[in-house]
């Protein structure tokens, strides 16, 4: 599908014409084709993940992967795998919390709030898992030594932070 449209801006000096034909950034069936590749669900309510239309942020028409979790709002995704949702919905619903300043009780205002909330922490838990099955076959970014240097008084070039503010200070 394509959309142009023209702006002739006239200025002192010369006219100058823009021709913009706006095309689609990813089309909707390029799209369903990278869905069909992972053949994931959403992360948040199980359902099939679809070619959603958008926006880029130029303002461009495109397609992005995600789900309507049945109604007219969602969330752009590009889902997790069948297997991992099921266990993280088990997990939620054996009362285990990803987040545990993150209370049921303060979702319980109505269904739609437990509903959102429970979404919430299915998502988080396939994220979790997720990080975990990339971790049976891979390497974690450090080890443990690394993880436990000391580290906090260098800034991510490996530069002084203490000397570097104690002469910040100074002037």
């Amino acid at each position: 599908m394509t959309e142009g449209f023209t702006i002739t801006l006239k200025g002192v000096y010369k006219e100058l014409t823009i021709i913009n034909t706006m095309k689609y950034q990813t089309t909707k069936a390029e799209c369903q084709k990278k869905i069909n590749a992972n053949g994931n669900v959403c992360d948040r309510c199980g359902r099939d993940i679809k070619p959603l239309k958008t926006v880029n942020n130029a303002g461009e028409p495109t397609y992005w992967a995600g789900c309507l979790h049945g109604g007219e709002e969602g969330h752009f995704t590009a889902g997790t795998k069948k297997e991992l949702f099921v266990l993280a919905r088990k997990l939620v619903c054996n009362n285990e919390r990803y987040y545990s300043h993150s209370q049921k009780n303060e979702y319980s205002k109505n269904k739609l709030h437990r509903e959102y909330w429970f979404q919430m922490q299915v998502s988080r838990f396939c994220r979790l898992l997720a990080q975990a099955e990339y971790l049976k076959k891979n390497k974690p970014r450090k080890t443990k030594k690394e993880f436990l240097a000391d580290n906090q008084n260098k800034n991510r070039y490996g530069a002084d932070l203490v000397a570097t503010r104690y002469k910040q200070t100074r002037q």
